[in-house]
């Protein structure tokens, strides 16, 4: 299985402002430093420690805590980014931060909830989580992309999966992550060719990704063909090196077609 990684809107917004600085006093810079230096040294019950007591000044300042989200996000700590997420998104209901958050915020916040949860393994707690975002906004393309995403990567409810990213791909039919999501869900639910056809489409429309190189390279497996296959993986490769699936499938491939010596 493998996991987009990615930052959501209002976690990237606040990686932004980490990095440059902006918006903070010289002090609070310093310690959402610190705790991104603890968490490099993997010291990460002294960065949990930094957190409280940085949070602890300023409980309701919205910017702080979104930064402290995007630090955990870069460092994977996922359990901690969503403990994080859940009290800015508790807060921000009971309008107890310094700023309110909108409709699409809110959004946001629960998908990266989603997301921090579904890399956590908690799996029901990051479907509910994400189907709290598509409640908020039901009719956005990429709200609606994220679960059936989720869906197919955890194999699960995949007729939901398929209407949902049909749904999504009929809004945005030439964004190459969403029209790759419902040849993957096609893929997951056996439909070959139909989605070797779906791949090759999101392919095109986004020829530079890996993952999308990796899923049409896998859908060309099942269909027999290895020519074809083998160079999807290998272009995978080419664009990011550590991609384990692609990997894995090539090499597969390459033990196949090796002759035996009788």
């Amino acid at each position: 299985m493998r996991l987009r990684i990615l930052l959501f809107p209002v976690v990237a917004a606040a990686f932004s402002m980490l990095v440059g600085c902006s918006g903070f006093d010289r002090e609070v810079s310093a310690r959402l430093h610190k705790v991104d230096f603890l968490l490099s040294r993997s010291r990460v019950a002294e960065a949990r420690r930094e957190v409280q007591s940085l949070i602890s000044r300023c409980p309701d300042r919205y910017d702080i805590r979104a930064s402290i989200v995007s630090v955990y996000f870069r460092h994977r700590q996922w359990s901690d980014a969503a403990a994080q997420i859940e009290e800015i998104l508790s807060l921000g209901l009971a309008g107890k931060l310094d700023r309110a958050l909108h409709r699409d915020e809110l959004a946001s916040w629960y998908m990266s909830l989603g997301f921090a949860l579904q890399n956590a393994r908690e799996i029901e707690r990051a479907e509910q989580a994400y189907k709290k975002a598509l409640a908020l906004l039901p009719e956005n393309a990429h709200v609606m992309n994220t679960l059936a995403y989720f869906y197919a990567e955890e194999g699960l409810k995949l007729r939901d999966a398929l209407n949902l990213a049909r749904r999504a791909a009929a809004r945005a039919p030439d964004n190459g992550a969403i029209i790759d999501t419902l040849g993957w869900v096609e893929y997951k639910l056996g439909r070959y060719r139909s989605a070797a056809r779906t791949l090759a489409r999101a392919v095109k429309l986004m020829p530079d990704d890996a993952t999308l190189r990796y899923h049409l390279g896998a859908a060309y497996l099942q269909l027999g063909r290895v020519q074809e296959a083998r160079i999807e993986l290998s272009k995978a490769l080419l664009l990011e090196p550590g991609h384990r699936e692609a990997d894995f499938l090539l090499r597969s491939i390459q033990k196949r077609s090796t002759v035996r010596p009788k």
